[in-house]
C-alpha cells in the first residue's frame, strides 16, 4: 500500500473484484485493446441462469480461499486477523508483537498478491462469458 493514508475495506470481495477489474482494464488499455464493458456482476446476473451465477460465485470464492492459504505465513495470519477478525493494524501489531508499519506492509503485500492473482481469474471469467 503506497502513499500516506489507508482506508478501511468494508467489503473485501467487492474491493478485490473492482481492483481486479480495473487492473484488467488498465492492461487492456495499455495494449490498445480496451473496449468499454458493462459491469460484469450485473451482466452475469442478467445473462446467466441463477445456478450458473452461483457456480461462478462459489468457484471464485474457492479460488480466493486457496489464494489466501498460499500467502506466506505472516501475510496470511495478518490478512485473516484484519478481514476475518476485523482487527485494526494496531491491534494486530500488539497481538503479534510487530510494529504497526510491518503489519501495514505485510497486509499491502498480501493484497497486492491477491489482486494480481485474481486479475487473471477475472480476465478468464470475462473472456468466457456468453455473447
Amino acid at each position: 500500500m503506497g502513499g500516506g493514508t489507508t482506508s478501511l475495506i468494508k467489503n473485501l470481495p467487492a474491493y478485490l473484484n473492482v481492483s481486479a477489474r480495473n487492473g484488467v482494464f488498465k492492461h487492456l488499455e495499455k495494449e490498445g485493446r480496451y473496449v468499454a464493458l458493462p459491469d460484469t456482476a450485473v451482466e452475469l446476473e442478467g445473462t446467466l441462469g441463477d445456478a450458473d451465477a452461483k457456480i461462478l460465485h462459489s468457484e471464485f470464492l474457492e479460488a480466493f480461499r486457496q489464494l489466501i492459504e498460499k500467502l506466506p505465513t505472516q501475510q496470511r495470519i495478518i490478512f485473516k486477523m484484519r478481514f476475518e477478525e476485523d482487527l485494526s493494524s494496531q491491534e494486530i501489531a500488539d497481538r503479534l508483537q510487530l510494529s504497526p508499519k510491518t503489519v501495514r506492509n505485510q497486509l499491502g503485500k498480501a493484497l497486492t498478491t491477491l489482486r494480481t492473482s485474481l486479475m487473471l481469474f477475472y480476465a478468464v471469467m470475462l473472456y468466457y462469458q456468453p455473447k
